[in-house]
């Protein structure tokens, strides 16, 4: 008290506000680390991830990218653990646990990118019953066996993809217990050897094999009768004769292999890629047992040439819908030129032929009148090659792609193109074509792509209002500008390409500019790469950046002075006289349309009408007619740019309502922003006229000073902003700690009620001498209990001796005499544990029952509830 009266009242206000602080403190530090916990310790795997269901109706988990360094714990029970697929790729796990997947049930498996490391023999054991399908991949420097978890857990699996094992050798007994294995894939696992017998229980299953990117040098793989897809790229194997493949194949890949030799026959193959091998003209005769082949791909091989009837098997390629020899520096036959046009007269259901990156020169006369199904032709990079009138012929219509990129093409070759009239896509590209035939695109009506890149194009070309067409790719050119007329013809344009083009940016171009805002959203603007000639990008530009000059002595008539206006789009026109067609002419003598504008605006003045509107007053005087101009009103609010509006100049005045009140204001009236004339204005207070000769130009970038009054107002709301964020938070986690509270109350509780009334108990008859229960002191029951608390003779210090169990619920309890616990005599059949039980003996002696009408016993059981019993 003495302290107190010494202060003074300002020391004694300022220690309250400093325990105030400080209780206020403390409060917001236990709130933060209480919520830090309690998210801590109940972690969810969907607080991880993402969960999702696709269009097949498949649910999904995905954790990939997470950067989760061991297997997120899915023991949480709180929702449904049961989903198709599981992704956990591209992390760092390098091991999975034998308790990783408890209770856990799913289909798929994805864990590519993990580089494990190691795997417990039981890890799986959780998914034996419903995974179909694991990806995994290994660290080829730590693993170099198949796991025993894969061998032994995954008995229903019907995918296996395994990535990275260093086996070196593949033996037998590594799939024994897989009865259902349709796909294996061993990839990149370096295998060079594979037992005769390392498939066998495979073989009446197995449809899918993947060998790819292993070091394989032969294989014999006729044993597999299923089999129906084999994939063997990226290894060693120089020679493959028919003994080594099974007979039923549908699908085999080859590639990447250095393939020397080929003596296959296979009638049921549909699928057949050799490419990057070295396979010559003379190793093609298996093509002639390929009765069933639908696509054949020999790409980058050495065939330079082929042979006349090495598609003219009667029973050969009847089904080839797809021929590809790209990169072979493969040529026509120029010597014979009738053998060379009936090299694919028997494919009489080719669709797709890639010829690309040969060496052809020209097309042969009348190869293409026996394949009148074609509907994709790829010519690419074949720098030498010329198109004749007659090329495609046969083709007029089946042809719907085609592609003739970087083959140093004229422009007077593509007149050739007219007749193929279904074409949608078609890529020019990378040639010397500097103009487009007026008619070659107006009569391909069905054109739905145009690409002319890198080409050395000065004007767009022509197209019709028929045309379909949706993209068109026309940089790197020479283009200057984009006429208005070819927009208004392609109403259908999605995606136009002018990058990398001298564009002249003026008021030509600014149809093309309001196609681009009307098409494309502002953010996605800015990133176009349309540099104009000046070296300005289109992007960074506005509508009034787009100005042409005027010659001297050019004749401006009132059509042309329509179509200048014109070009400016208002956004609001009231009260606007209709141009109207004068066959009188103005001569110009100035330059530029600045200097012929100069003067319109003889007069502005504004009156401030009242707090909230204002009168603006003008006088005009020009050569050029009232109605050919328009007039623009710029109002610029405490530097904000408001919207513009157009004015009808003969008017003379218009009101300007709406103003806020204590607010300044910039006024400012333009004519085709080539000069403004503005006046300032504050709304509530008197303001005198200011003459002409003292009006202030104002660019589009200006800015105004805010005042002491907005600083004010900028400060008050920012406080107000972070107070009102202060309580939502505060509100926000007052919810979270109750809802966290209300869970954990409503758990204990029933935990409580189960114990309590689960007469049927937990049977430990399984378990092991070491797991089976001690009996200990305990804290006490909940108040909760229903049963009556029995009082104890005499409570000894040691607690809890050892106690003889007989029977269930409602059973004795005897006194064994010893001091520990034996439980060897319990007829396991009748015992369970309980984990609650509200009556115990923390004594020596016998329990019994009192007479509960004894005021002693009464009294006991009143101070037994402050004692601690014994929960078994």
């Amino acid at each position: 008290m003495r302290l107190l009266t010494m202060m003074t009242s300002d020391d004694y206000h300022y220690i309250i506000q400093r325990q105030y602080f400080n209780l206020f403190s403390i409060f917001f530090s236990f709130l933060f680390l209480f919520q830090y916990i309690s998210l801590s310790l109940s972690s969810n795997i969907l607080d991880i991830c993402q969960s999702g269901i696709r269009e097949d109706q498949t649910n999904y988990v995905h954790c990939g990218r997470k950067n989760l360094y061991s297997i997120p714990n899915f023991s949480n029970r709180t929702f449904n653990m049961a989903f198709d697929e599981l992704i956990l790729s591209d992390n760092f796990i390098t091991h999975i646990n034998a308790n990783d997947f408890n209770g856990l049930r799913v289909k798929r498996l994805i864990m590519t990118g993990n580089k494990l490391q190691s795997i417990d023999a039981q890890a799986f054991r959780e998914l034996t019953n419903y995974l179909e399908k694991i990806v995994l991949e290994f660290d080829p420097t730590i693993v170099d066996t198949i796991p025993i978890a894969i061998k032994t857990n995954l008995q229903n699996i019907r995918s296996l993809v395994l990535i990275g094992l260093n086996l070196q050798l593949l033996t037998f007994g590594n799939f024994d217990l897989m009865k259902k294995l349709e796909h294996l894939s061993l990839t990149h696992c370096n295998i060079r050897v594979i037992d005769h017998d390392a498939f066998q229980p495979l073989e009446p299953i197995l449809k899918h094999l993947q060998l790819d990117y292993n070091q394989l040098i032969e294989i014999n793989l006729s044993t597999l009768q299923q089999l129906e897809v084999l994939t063997i790229t990226q290894n060693q194997i120089k020679h493959i004769d028919n003994d080594s493949l099974p007979k039923q194949l549908k699908r085999l890949d080859l590639s990447y292999n250095g393939l020397a030799d080929m003596k296959i026959s296979l009638s049921q193959l549909e699928y057949l890629n050799v490419q990057n091998n070295q396979l010559t003209q003379q190793h093609l005769e298996f093509i002639q047992t390929l009765t069933n082949i639908r696509e054949l791909i020999l790409d980058f091989n050495s065939i330079q040439t082929l042979n006349e009837n090495v598609f003219s098997s009667t029973k050969c390629c009847q089904q080839l819908e797809l021929l590809s020899l790209q990169g072979n520096d493969f040529n026509f036959n120029e010597q014979d030129s009738l053998v060379a046009s009936l090299l694919f007269s028997d494919l009489k259901q080719l669709k797709r032929l890639n010829l690309a990156r040969n060496t052809i020169k020209t097309i042969p006369t009348d190869l293409f009148n026996f394949t009148r199904t074609l509907q994709s032709l790829n010519l690419d990079r074949n720098p030498l090659m010329t198109l004749a009138s007659s090329t495609f012929h046969g083709l007029e219509s089946s042809l719907i792609n085609i592609s003739i990129q970087a083959c140093n093409l004229h422009s007077n070759s593509l007149s050739s193109l007219k007749i193929l009239t279904n074409l949608e896509r078609i890529k020019l590209s990378s040639n010397d074509i500097d103009y487009v035939p007026d008619d070659l695109f107006v009569s391909l009506t069905n054109l739905t792509l145009v690409d002319l890149q890198r080409n050395q194009l000065q004007i767009v070309p022509k197209f019709s209002d028929k045309n379909k067409l949706k993209d068109l790719e026309l940089s790197g050119n020479k283009l200057t500008t984009f006429d208005e007329y070819t927009l208004k013809q392609l109403t259908q344009l999605v995606t136009l390409d002018l990058s990398s083009n001298p564009l002249e940016c003026d008021c030509k171009l600014i149809p093309l500019y309001q196609w681009l805002n009307e098409k494309f959203q502002p953010e996605l603007i800015q990133y176009l790469q349309w540099t104009c000639s000046n070296g300005k990008q289109l992007s960074t530009l506005n509508i009034h950046d787009f100005t042409c000059t005027v010659a001297e002595d050019k004749t401006l008539t009132s059509t042309k002075l329509k179509e200048l206006f014109s070009t400016v789009k208002p956004l609001v026109r009231e009260n606007m006289e209709p141009i109207t067609t004068i066959e009188t002419t103005l001569k110009l003598r100035t330059t530029t349309t600045t200097t012929l504008l100069t003067n319109i605006i003889t007069d502005l003045n504004v009156w401030i009408k009242d707090d909230n509107s204002a009168i603006i007053e003008w006088n005009t005087s020009s050569i050029i007619p009232n109605h050919l101009l328009v007039l623009r009103l710029i109002v610029i609010e405490n530097g904000y740019l408001l919207p513009s509006l157009n004015l009808n100049i003969s008017q003379k005045y218009f009101l300007l309502e709406k103003l806020k009140s204590q607010t300044q204001y910039t006024i400012c009236l333009t004519i085709l922003n080539t000069q403004k004339y503005c006046r300032d204005l504050i709304t509530g207070s008197t303001t005198t006229p200011i003459p002409l000769s003292k009006a202030i130009s104002i660019s589009k970038t200006s800015t105004t000073t805010l005042t002491s009054t907005d600083i004010q107002y900028l400060i008050l709301g920012t406080v107000l902003g972070a107070i009102s964020v202060l309580l939502i938070l505060i509100v926000f986690i007052i919810i979270l700690v109750r809802k966290q509270r209300r869970k954990k109350h409503e758990s204990s509780k029933t935990t409580s009620i189960e114990s309590y009334y689960n007469a049927g108990g937990s049977d430990i008859s399984a378990l092991s001498s070491e797991q089976q229960p001690t009996l200990k002191c305990l804290p006490p029951p909940p108040l909760l209990t229903p049963f009556y608390y029995f009082p104890p003779s005499e409570c000894p210090h040691n607690c809890c001796t050892s106690l003889s169990m007989n029977g269930g619920v409602g059973g004795d309890f005897e006194r064994s005499g010893t001091n520990s616990t034996d439980l060897s005599n319990i007829n396991p059949s009748t015992y369970h544990i309980y984990h609650e039980i509200p009556f115990s003996d923390t004594c020596t002696s016998a329990l019994r029952r009192p007479n509960i009408f004894d005021n002693t016993h009464l009294i006991e059981q009143q101070q037994l509830r402050h004692t601690t019993p014994i929960i078994i």
